[in-house]
């Protein structure tokens, strides 16, 4: 041992052996200066690669949550197309059944009270008389000293057409037309804005009419509502403007004529009346459509208006016997 260190010392004491000693040590600190500043940038290297990898497992999940969810929604309107195919193939009433009601306020409590009357005249068979059925029933009862409107539902407009033509009515249809009754959710006027006086010598004795174009309105209104892109429940728009307050204080009774279909303005005029009342001729086919008819107010109608009640069946014409 003492002989190693005794040559060490004469090595550390030769000039040339210190240079290279300190070179050899110099090299060394590079080195090893190098290797940790590579090991350094590594690490840094792996944190962001790992950030990176991270985000993106982050991103990923995003993605599948949200395919998850696109999957629910299709899963979602792929069950309501097929209840919607089922209620069509069933019956044209099951349609208006699909989503759950969303009754207006006080609803059932202010048509019980039947202030003002209010009576749809319908039959889902065409030819039975009607909106003559509606037109002598708003005279009669105006001739008894009611305030009485007549709203015409029925995009034929076969009841607009013999009023405007009796009474020499002359109409721009964006005026006066019930189509803007069912296109209305939030006007509180747009029964008096599109109610007219049948004649300047009857008053109180008003009517609104319609045209073709309430069809296509109607059909759109539907499919919004089926699609759930409506904010409020369609089948009470009617409601929710023949019960404000202003409507039940000028009229003692409404009367509404609808097609022979199950429209969006018929099931309005029914979910807003205390009364219906169904005309139809004496004969056995006529017979078998009233029948077919109570039936599905029962099944589709009642439950959305349980205070609607049957006002009669009225015969309006018979065949003739050779």
């Amino acid at each position: 041992m003492a002989e190693l260190i005794e040559l060490l010392r004469k090595l550390l004491d030769d000039p040339l052996a210190k240079l290279a000693y300190l070179i050899v040590t110099a090299f060394s600190a590079i080195a090893n200066f190098r290797q940790a500043q590579i090991v350094s940038n590594l690490r840094e290297d792996l944190h962001t690669r790992e950030e990176e990898l991270n985000k993106l497992r982050e991103d990923l999940d995003r993605r599948e949550a949200e395919l998850n969810k696109l999957n629910e929604s299709l899963e979602q309107r792929e069950a309501e197309i097929n209840s919607l195919k089922k209620a069509i193939e069933d019956s044209e009433g099951n349609i208006w059944n699909i989503h759950k009601s969303n009754t207006p306020p006080d609803h059932q409590r202010i048509i019980t009270e039947q202030k003002p009357i209010i009576v749809t005249i319908a039959n889902l068979k065409g030819g039975v008389g009607k909106s003559t059925l509606t037109a002598n029933l708003g005279r009669y009862f105006h001739s008894r000293g009611n305030n009485v409107l007549l709203i015409d539902f029925d995009y034929q407009g076969s009841l607009s057409n013999t009023l405007l033509n009796i009474y020499g009515q002359n109409l721009q249809r964006e005026c006066h037309n019930s189509s803007n009754i069912l296109k209305c959710n939030l006007n509180d006027n747009v029964i008096l804005s599109n109610a007219l006086p049948i004649s300047q010598n009857i008053p109180r004795l008003d009517f609104i009419p319609t045209f073709y174009d309430l069809a296509k309105d109607e059909n759109r209104l539907l499919l919004s509502w089926l699609l759930r892109k409506t904010n409020d429940d369609v089948r009470y728009r009617l409601s929710n403007h023949l019960l404000k307050d202003n409507i039940r204080e000028r009229y003692d009774v409404i009367l509404i004529d609808t097609p022979p279909r199950l429209t969006t303005g018929t099931v309005n005029a029914l979910c807003s009346s205390n009364h219906f009342l169904v005309p139809t001729v004496l004969d056995n086919t006529s017979a078998e459509a009233v029948r077919s008819f109570l039936v599905m107010v029962i099944n589709n109608i009642k439950p959305l208006n349980p205070a609607l009640n049957l006002l009669g069946i009225v015969g309006t014409a018979t065949l003739r016997k050779n």
